[in-house]
């Protein structure tokens, strides 16, 4: 594809200057428009290590700055690895953590000023690790979204949050609108719609209890299936809400035309 390996004589640091200015001139020779070259680099290469492993730590290195703008040069260590380990234990062990329940939901109080009263909730995700302790999702989150796991850990987050509803109105306590997130990759599920209508009616809770948040650049996707899934959901009696508005595609229009 558009990933090339060289091996280069490196012990007196000379390559740094091949690197940087050399291999850029040469390059920029070519007669391809709009090209970026950017090198992951594996310094001081451990010959007790296989060329495919010392290639895949390279690719590592490559990786991280792939999305940076004006950064080219990556060199490989060890935090790089024990990220990538970590990374493979979550995915190990995801599975297991939600049948065993290790995901819990907190929530995140809405407080109204002008009546001086708790008016809603937001659902949040914790995975309480029997090793590694509490995770925060900033760490898990991406992983789940990059593998499809995040379908199955949103419709957990659904369930317990209408168990949670369903109990807090058998206690006779005052209940509020809790608002739980629908990622950009739930709205591949066919059925959507339909799922989180027989979650509500499972537990019988009323369906304007429970706030459907959508981040905005979902919209931006397949705009017209969203829009018309999102419509089926408010007719149904779910409440709306679009979640970081203005933080990346945005636009006053796309708001006429969505049931929010």
């Amino acid at each position: 594809g558009d990933v090339f390996a060289m091996l280069v004589a490196h012990g007196d640091g000379s390559w740094k200057e091949k690197v940087l200015w050399q291999w850029n001139d040469e390059i920029e020779e070519f007669p391809l428009h709009n090209k970026v070259i950017k090198y992951g680099v594996y310094e001081n290469v451990n010959k007790k290590v296989a060329p495919f492993s010392i290639c895949d730590r390279a690719i590592l290195a490559l990786n991280r700055i792939k999305n940076r703008y004006g950064v080219n040069v990556s060199l490989y260590d060890d935090s790089l690895r024990k990220n990538l380990l970590r990374e493979r234990q979550i995915l190990d062990e995801m599975e297991n953590a939600l049948a065993s329940h290790q995901f819990e939901v907190y929530y995140q109080p809405k407080y109204d000023i002008y009546s001086d009263t708790v008016s809603g909730a937001e659902a949040l995700i914790r995975w309480n690790h029997p090793e590694m302790g509490f995770l925060s999702p900033g760490e898990f989150i991406p992983i789940f979204e990059r593998n499809g796991f995040i379908t199955r850990l949103d419709f957990y987050v659904w369930e317990e949050v209408c168990r949670a509803i369903s109990e807090w109105k058998k206690q006779g306590w005052k209940v509020v609108p809790v608002s739980v997130n629908i990622s950009r990759m739930d709205f591949g599920i066919s059925d959507l719609a339909e799922r989180i209508t027989m979650l509500a009616e499972k537990y019988q809770i009323e369906r304007e209890l429970l706030h459907l948040e959508i981040t905005e650049s979902v919209y931006t996707d397949e705009p017209q299936y969203i829009i018309q899934t999102v419509k089926v959901l408010r007719d149904n009696g779910f409440k709306i809400e679009m979640d970081d508005f203005g933080s990346g595609y945005s636009s006053l229009n796309m708001l006429s035309k969505l049931s929010i």
